[in-house]
This record gives structure tokens, C-alpha cells and sequence, in this order.
């Protein structure tokens, strides 16, 4: 492996981390009606059952790899399924992101035996949901919108990229990597994922009562189209690695 993969994956781990845990508090914040002592005690269930997920991954393995001890490939995707779709429905019962408990039930899962297994079986149904996922986020987004955000999308692709590539690039100087290799890594890490699609339908969830119906479909449309130019952005930057680089170590060198 290259010595950019350990900082670009640590990095990532970190980002998972925590957009699980911001993704499970905010909800419960946003979507959750009623008085200030009915959302505290959401926030603190809420943190109870991550908690409780948190256990399941470092101690719950074993537990894990029984129930998926079996020969039959068929009954193999079934047991994933069903566990997946279990806890995530008890997660949502009890106020949590059910992507947030899935994310959790995929971290026990990588550590049995057959985390090749399931990888391979679930391939064509991740796909699968995949696609529907993004359908949906288009149904739901106004293309009309997208002229009216583009100064809203300027600003905060030029801030966010910035701060990304800056924040990832010290990262890479963290695990000791020279100023070529670690930018890189800010270069790399540039792009943004479905996060901040289900942030934003989060965000338009949440304003849903209190805002216009203008603002709501907003909300959906600005985070897909900052996705989708992100995304862009980051693989044309990565694809001119080497100017940037050059520029790079051409200033780190004048640097005193």
C-alpha cells in the first residue's frame, strides 16, 4: 500500500466516528417535538443505545460470528439482513438513526471470519440500495433550485475545501509524511460523501415546521448539488496532484 493510505484511512474512521455520533445527537435534536426535558431524555436514550452499540462492537463479536456460522450462502445473507434490519428498527424505535445503527453492526461484522463472505454476497445488493438511495434524493430535489444556490454553493465549496484540504494535509504531516505525500492526502480527501445528503435531509426534516416549504426543498437541493460538485472537484484536483505538489514543496522549501 502507499504510505497515503494510512493517514487517508485513519481519517476516514475518525470522519465515520464521529458524523455517527453527530447524526444520532442532531436528529434526536431536530426531529424530536415537545418540551426541553422530553428531548434531553431522547439525547440521553439516545446516547445509552450508542453506548450499547459501542459494546457490541469490541465485546459482541463472538456472539456475532455464531450467528453467522452456517454453510448455506443463501441462509448466510439472510441472518446479515435480518440482524441489519433488527437493530437499525430498534435504533429508530428508541429515537437513533437507523443509518448510524447499521454503520455500528457493519463494524462487528468486519471483524468475524466472514466479513469476505458478506462482502461478496452483498455486493449486488448494496449496489442495489445504492441506487434506490440516490433515486429518492432526486425525486425529492427541484433541479430549478440549483441556479438560485449557486452563490450559497461558491462560498461554501471554496470555505469547506479549504478547510478540508488544510486539515487533512496536517494530518498526513502528523503520521510524518513529507510535504509531497501529504498533499496528496488534503487533495484526496477533498470530496464529500452521502453524509451530507442525509445531514441535509436531516436539516430540512427538522425546519419542516418552522420554515417555508421554499426552504425545505432548498435544503436537499444545495446538499446534493455541493455533493456532486465536490465529488468533481475532488477527482479533477487528484487528477493535477503533481502541480499542486510542485507548489507545494516549492513553498515549503522558501518557507524559513
Amino acid at each position: 500500500a502507499n504510505d497515503e493510505s494510512e493517514p487517508i484511512l485513519g481519517i476516514l474512521v475518525y470522519e465515520d466516528l464521529f458524523i455517527a455520533f453527530y447524526i444520532a445527537f442532531v436528529s434526536t435534536l431536530l426531529l424530536e417535538k415537545g418540551s426541553l426535558a422530553n428531548i434531553m431524555s431522547s439525547i440521553l436514550l439516545s446516547a445509552v443505545f450508542i453506548a450499547v452499540l459501542l459494546f457490541l462492537v469490541y465485546r459482541g463479536g463472538g456472539f456475532f460470528q455464531n450467528i453467522l456460522k452456517i454453510d448455506s450462502d443463501d441462509m448466510l445473507v439472510l441472518r446479515v439482513v435480518g440482524v441489519t434490519v433488527l437493530i437499525a428498527g430498534v435504533a429508530l424505535s428508541a429515537g437513533v438513526s437507523e443509518a448510524v445503527a447499521a454503520f455500528f453492526v457493519g463494524m462487528v461484522f468486519s471483524d468475524s471470519d466472514y466479513a469476505e463472505d458478506i462482502e461478496r454476497l452483498l455486493e449486488p445488493v448494496r449496489y442495489v440500495f445504492a441506487a434506490i438511495f440516490f433515486f429518492w434524493i432526486g425525486l425529492v430535489t427541484d433541479p430549478a433550485l440549483f441556479v438560485k444556490i449557486i452563490p450559497l454553493l461558491i462560498v461554501a465549496v471554496l470555505i469547506t475545501g479549504v478547510v478540508k484540504f488544510f486539515t487533512a494535509y496536517q494530518g498526513a504531516r502528523f503520521y510524518d509524511l513529507n510535504v509531497r505525500r501529504s498533499t496528496r492526502v488534503g487533495l484526496g480527501l477533498i470530496t464529500r460523501g452521502e453524509f451530507s445528503l442525509i445531514i441535509g435531509a436531516l436539516a430540512a426534516a427538522g425546519v419542516g415546521a418552522l420554515a417555508t416549504n421554499t426552504v425545505t426543498q432548498t435544503i436537499p437541493a444545495f446538499a446534493v448539488s455541493y455533493v456532486l460538485v465536490m465529488s468533481i472537484l475532488g477527482t479533477t484536483l487528484m487528477q493535477y496532484s503533481e502541480y499542486f505538489e510542485r507548489i507545494a514543496m516549492k513553498s515549503d522549501n522558501q518557507s524559513p
